[in-house]
């Protein structure tokens, strides 16, 4: 009986994740590296995440090394106000042309935020801190942190990070070595 409602969960989760693949793999609203790639890897985080900043590296090496993979950043502030006005403040970045630069330091940082660091960090990576406040009121900005908590509502994502490579969700920072496995049973799913 385990094993059959196991089963079954999984296979809800797999038709949730397709019924909303574009959301999940394709939004022009979330930062993508290698946009090209063939296996889709999304990451649902929080600025003020430990388990999201100690799984960065794994991020990074993974980038580094499998130029296949596509890597969507999912904003998904569900600790506090001050994760709202990072995800807020990264996603107006992006409209700088520096959301990778933002999120990796922001992704550094080893201390509690405040909003002086996060702007702080903004204006150490070069962004123009006024625009960047002022982008950061746009009514698209918040929708997209709408869409991001209702998407991962609908997948049963409550936590961070979480993970989704093809048709597989992991909660948690899994290790480099889970990474790539899930990545290999995705490839072989697309024969990529």
């Amino acid at each position: 009986l385990e094993v059959r409602q196991k089963r079954q969960e999984e296979a809800g989760l797999v038709a949730k994740i397709m019924a909303n693949r574009k959301a999940l793999f394709a939004s022009t609203d979330d930062f993508i590296v290698n946009p090209a790639g063939k296996i889709p890897v999304v990451e649902f985080f929080d600025y003020q995440c430990g388990y999201c900043k100690r799984f960065m590296p794994t991020v990074a090496r993974l980038l580094d090394t499998d130029k296949t993979v596509r890597f969507v950043f999912k904003e998904f502030p569900i600790l506090g106000k001050l994760s709202v006005v990072a995800s807020r403040a990264a996603l107006a970045a992006k409209m700088q042309g520096k959301y990778r630069a933002f999120h990796d330091a922001m992704m550094g940082l080893r201390r509690s935020l405040t909003e002086a660091i996060i702007f702080q960090t903004a204006k150490d990576v070069g962004l123009a801190v006024a625009r960047l406040k002022k982008d950061m009121d746009r009514p698209e900005i918040g929708l997209i942190i709408k869409a991001n908590r209702e998407l991962a509502e609908t997948l049963g994502i409550r936590g961070t990070p979480s993970i989704v490579i093809g048709e597989q969700l992991a909660p948690g920072a899994i290790s480099y070595e889970q990474l790539v496995g899930m990545i290999h049973q995705a490839r072989a799913k697309c024969s990529v």
